[in-house]
């Protein structure tokens, strides 16, 4: 009776898996359409005021409130002072997110940036430039 349970649940945790995937890729794939049109839109008239989108549901790989900065400070102290790309390696590391995923990438990095300054605002961390390319260099007050 057991591995009949167990066998059943298996299998439906398989299909679940398997439509998230789905639910993903078409997610993906009808972002991707929709800046194709916008920017279609925006090369006839530049000057077009697109409506806003309505609410749109958070992304799949945004972190709860407050988040970011607890694994951008967690880095800091772990690893002494880093630049942003450092950071946000360390941030999608943790979050078992994929760094050769660019477009994934950009935005964390995005993401990572304004927790940076957000806790730089706040008194937590400092910045410095880098001499070697001109990225910031982040670390503990």
């Amino acid at each position: 009776m057991t591995s009949l349970v167990l066998s059943g649940l298996l299998s439906k945790r398989a299909e679940l898996l398997r439509d998230i995937t789905i639910s993903k890729d078409r997610t993906a794939m009808l972002e991707a359409d929709l800046a194709s049109i916008e920017g279609a839109i925006r090369v006839f008239d530049p000057d077009t005021a697109l409506p806003d989108k309505g609410r749109r549901a958070p992304a799949i790989n945004a972190a709860p409130e407050g988040q970011m900065g607890r694994y951008v400070m967690a880095c800091l102290r772990q690893n002494g002072p880093q630049d942003t790309k450092q950071v946000t390696r360390y941030v999608m590391e943790q979050r078992q997110l994929d760094p050769s995923d660019k477009r994934l990438w950009r935005t964390m990095c995005d993401r990572t940036g304004a927790a940076l300054y957000r806790l730089r605002k706040s008194g937590l961390v400092v910045s410095r430039k880098d001499g070697r390319g001109g990225l910031l260099v982040w670390g503990l007050k």
